[in-house]
């Protein structure tokens, strides 16, 4: 099968869809095959002009309206195949009002999908964690278009994903012949910076992409012959950013001790540790605190008081580096509402300041997460950047990127 990044994996999604062609897309858990789908799902929405909904989210009243009337909706289902059986498919028969027959009575979404004017994406989630009745069930509508004696509409995308045997997942072997109803695709684990690029925008704890920056193997750290209930992948990573992310005073040393006389030296460091390793592990749940206390080690005011500090940095290690431009970047992007525009400005060129004097992927990091996670954060970090004037400098070092920033 061919192997794809998630970018290509898009463009396959968009020739499937346009060619109406299932798609089965294979590969580990944890590694955003579900949301590569959706998200490519709102884009074809959008270039095709419709409103994206995703089915499951919606209340009856929402879903009866779409069914009198589906034109300008782009519909979503995610159905869960090793959660349903096959009435859930096929539908359930009902008596004909002469008593004599009988016909089927559709799921509500296929008898939308079977409007004239419905367009969308069928997605069958881990298809292959069904049993083989409730698989073979689907058979017609991946195949045909079909659910029970109702058509679905041609403009319909079908799309199904699934982990593979050595996840150790509960995977059902699918028959040859539904296999044989679907092309093929594994998708790659996504790289540190592949990842990295797609969780600054998303709003990814800086504290985690300042850690992955530094220790990019332990993006994804499940191996079968391991028996930790939790590891790291890029899911569990976002899951623990959500745990964290409210969770402030890491630069603290505060001595306290607990109710059963242990010392803490941060209680915000050890909550954060514990409950990243509930979500990735107990081993990097600590490596990630210790990467966090390097803070206390060399505080990041004391380079924003002093930029020309930054040169002792030199010779230290890369981790130290990172978590200093990360703990900068968050000074910046944290500043209140009210803050003035002249200390925003203030605090900005000094870390422009502070990046000159450093090797150029760590100015640039620090660029891309001050820059913030909507495109109003850029177009004030640009125009806040042009006032100030270390921002030359660090534009000369890193053209490419500046200009890059600009789209």
């Amino acid at each position: 099968m061919p192997e794809v990044t998630h970018a290509q994996l898009e463009t396959f999604l968009v020739h499937c869809y346009r060619n109406k062609v299932p798609l089965f897309v294979h590969g580990t858990m944890g590694i955003g095959k579900s949301m590569q789908v959706e998200a490519t799902a709102k884009a074809i929405a959008k270039s095709v002009g419709k409103t994206f909904i995703n089915w499951n989210d919606l209340l009856k009243p929402k879903k009866l309206e779409i069914l009198a009337d589906a034109d300008g909706y782009f519909i979503f289902a995610d159905i869960r195949l090793s959660q349903a059986d096959p009435s859930d498919i096929k539908g359930i028969p009902r008596m004909l009002d002469s008593g004599d027959f009988s016909d089927w009575a559709p799921p509500l979404l296929f008898a939308t999908l079977g409007q004239e004017n419905a367009d969308g994406m069928i997605f069958f989630d881990e298809l292959n964690l069904a049993m083989r009745s409730i698989q073979n069930s689907a058979y017609q509508i991946i195949h045909d278009k079909k659910a029970g004696e109702y058509p679905l509409n041609p403009k319909i995308g079908i799309i199904a994903a699934g982990n593979r045997i050595d996840d150790g997942a509960s995977v059902v072997d699918m028959s040859a012949p539904l296999r044989n109803r679907f092309t093929h695709v594994v998708l790659l684990q996504p790289s540190a910076e592949n990842w990295i690029n797609w969780a600054i925008p998303a709003g990814v704890d800086r504290r985690i992409i300042g850690y992955l920056t530094s220790q990019p193997q332990d993006l994804f750290t499940y191996s079968k012959d391991r028996i930790d209930q939790s590891f790291a992948t890029p899911r569990t990573w976002e899951v623990a950013s959500k745990l964290i992310h409210d969770i402030q005073g890491t630069e603290n040393t505060v001595s306290t001790t607990t109710d059963r006389g242990e010392e803490r030296s941060n209680p915000a460091l050890d909550q954060i540790e514990m409950l990243v390793g509930s979500a990735i592990g107990e081993g990097i749940a600590a490596k990630l605190r210790a990467f966090l206390e390097i803070r206390n080690i060399y505080k990041p005011q004391d380079f924003l008081d002093n930029p020309e500090k930054a040169k002792e940095l030199a010779n230290e290690s890369p981790d130290v580096k990172w978590s200093i431009i990360m703990a900068l970047g968050d000074i910046y992007a944290t500043l209140p509402s009210s803050a003035s525009v002249a200390k925003q400005k203030a605090i900005l060129d000094k870390c422009f300041q502070i990046a000159n004097h450093l090797p150029n992927e760590f100015g640039i990091l620090m660029l891309r997460t001050i820059r913030g996670t909507s495109e109003n954060d850029a177009r004030k970090w640009r125009r806040y950047a042009s006032d100030c004037p270390a921002f030359a400098e660090f534009a000369t070092k890193n053209e490419d990127i500046i200009i890059g920033s600009r789209g």
